[in-house]
């Protein structure tokens, strides 16, 4: 099975992953509203989740 990236982005498990490593993606390619850029080397960046989704065990904003 094969999953765009704007799709993976889209639903991967923000109740499990604080952050997320895209490889080969330059900075700003990730487009969602709680993804906060904090490394970049240009080919690749990090990215934090700015807060958890409802449903999740635990709703308290995550700390950077």
């Amino acid at each position: 099975m094969t999953i765009d990236f704007d799709t993976a982005i889209a639903r991967f498990d923000r109740c499990t992953f604080s952050r997320v490593w895209t490889i080969d993606f330059p900075v700003g390619r990730a487009r969602a509203a709680d993804l906060i850029p904090i490394w970049s080397d240009g080919r690749s960046a990090v990215y934090s989740v700015a807060s958890r989704r409802p449903g999740c065990l635990s709703s308290a904003p995550l700390r950077r």
